[in-house]
């Protein structure tokens, strides 16, 4: 089974399934491999029942943090924020471990 972070371009198609219960505004979206992730719904351009094609480009990665560690925020969507760490690793942060420097 393939654990590398799932990468998603721009135009890709996903079947959308149900909607985050814990996060407003994101939606569990599966690939034609059968690979599965949260997106956020302002992310997606609906096709039809049930599917969707990225509007832009999605990385399904977290970045891992710990408490003081500073970190930039590039963009929020829906609760989560898009950050480089002092290292200039990326990934997606929740808006609960956020606070101001």
């Amino acid at each position: 089974m393939d654990r590398s972070p799932l990468m998603l371009a721009a135009g890709e198609a996903v079947t959308l399934g149900n909607e985050d219960k814990a996060w407003e505004g994101w939606v569990w979206a599966v690939t034609p491999e059968g690979r599965g992730t949260y997106l956020p719904v302002s992310f997606l351009e609906q096709t039809g029942e049930g599917r969707a094609r990225l509007r832009e480009p999605f990385a399904a990665v977290d970045l891992s943090v710990k408490k003081g560690d500073p970190i930039v925020s590039l963009r929020g969507v829906s609760g989560w924020f898009w950050c480089r760490d002092a290292k200039g690793s990326e990934g997606w942060l929740p808006d609960y471990v956020m606070a101001p420097a």
